[in-house]
This record gives C-alpha cells, sequence and structure tokens, in this order.
C-alpha cells in the first residue's frame, strides 16, 4: 500500500506556537489578517486574505500565491511578489511580521 504525504504546516515563534496544519493534496488554506492584527488560517478567502496556500503532491512543493502586497516573505526577509510560487518542504515563511513565522513541512 503507498502512503502519500500531506502537506503540512509548523508554527513557530508566536504565530500557532508548537502546532501544525495538515493539508490534504491540492486543498487550499488563506493566511488571513483579523480585525485585532493577528494572523490565522482559514479555509476560505476573506476581506483581508493575504495569501493563499496548498500542498501540490505532483511536484512534492508547495503553491504560495500572495494576495496583498508587501505580505508575505521568505524567512530571509526577502518578500514575495503577486506571483504564484513553488517552494520546498523546509522553507521558513512569514506574514507581516516576523513574529508570524511558519515552516513549510
Amino acid at each position: 500500500m503507498q502512503q502519500t504525504f500531506s502537506g503540512v504546516i509548523f508554527g513557530t515563534t508566536a504565530f500557532h506556537h508548537d502546532s501544525a496544519l495538515v493539508l490534504a493534496p491540492n486543498q487550499i488554506v488563506y493566511v488571513t489578517k483579523m480585525p485585532d492584527g493577528q494572523v490565522e488560517f482559514a479555509m476560505e478567502p476573506g476581506e483581508k486574505t493575504l495569501c493563499a496556500l496548498a500542498w501540490n503532491p505532483k511536484n512534492q512543493s508547495y503553491t504560495v500565491q500572495p494576495i496583498a502586497q508587501r505580505a508575505v516573505f521568505l524567512e530571509t526577509g526577502q518578500p514575495l511578489g503577486r506571483f504564484a510560487y513553488d517552494l520546498p518542504r523546509r522553507t521558513g515563511l512569514y506574514f507581516v511580521e516576523r513574529k508570524n513565522l511558519v515552516v513549510l513541512g
């Protein structure tokens, strides 16, 4: 029996510390800025959606589609533009501020 790897987003620092969000193949999760300024995961896009994330099992990578400008950054600080990006596992991303760091598992 062949097992299929699911995507997983690991929370670090203050953002979902010590938690993991498991993604089914091609499931889209949205990163949204809440009215209180916090950043959360959502299953539907909202008014203040920052980006969409999905695990692509065919490529064994994550597709990251920024929606808001200057809201999604690589762990190095490099901002992601408005294009869709295929990122490998173990890539660190943060949303708006470094305290919102996650690692794509």
